[in-house]
């Protein structure tokens, strides 16, 4: 008997030790991208913060977006928590395919609000996407948000890209 609980305390460390680890991100690279070229974004003001996206690559073709307050990245869905006026409930994704032809980057970079997680009156859990494209080649990007169920898109936007050391 001892044995067996022995064995199964081992075996539980190990899948909870090796469930973990395969949420390890260690980034390799870091592109920012926005408008104009900044040395650091937390020198803006908060309405122009929201205009720059610090793509972070591993070497297992992992990918983390942080944008306007959000983490996106490949691996999970990721839950927000409700923080007044800079954070909204919602659950951010991201997906991406690369051609390698062109060195184009297509990131979707998905918001999904849920009708219980919000005080207005939303009957239907809203989708929004922005579509972000980066091209390694050049070092620019251009992008454009489309929310469902409405298809409501927004302006479109161009700018540039450049590699940047982490802080």
């Amino acid at each position: 008997m001892n044995k067996l609980y022995f064995l199964s305390i081992v075996f539980s460390l190990f899948i909870v030790t090796n469930s973990n680890a395969s949420h390890d991100f260690v980034h390799t690279s870091l592109i920012v991208c926005g408008p104009k070229k900044i040395d650091d974004v937390r020198s803006l003001n908060k309405y122009d913060q929201w205009q720059y996206y610090y793509i972070y690559f591993d070497d297992k073709d992992d990918v983390v977006i942080y944008n306007d307050g959000y983490e996106y990245n490949t691996w999970e869905r990721r839950h927000h928590s409700h923080l007044d006026f800079n954070q909204h409930q919602i659950t951010t994704t991201l997906k991406f395919k690369k051609n390698n032809i062109t060195n184009v980057y297509n990131f979707e970079l998905i918001e999904e609000i849920d009708p219980i997680s919000t005080s207005k009156k939303i009957t239907k859990t809203i989708k929004s996407i922005d579509h972000f494209n980066f091209s390694l080649d050049s070092m620019t990007f251009s992008r454009r948000v489309v929310s469902y169920p409405s298809k409501k898109k927004y302006e479109p936007a161009t700018g540039i890209c450049w590699n940047k050391k982490s802080y």
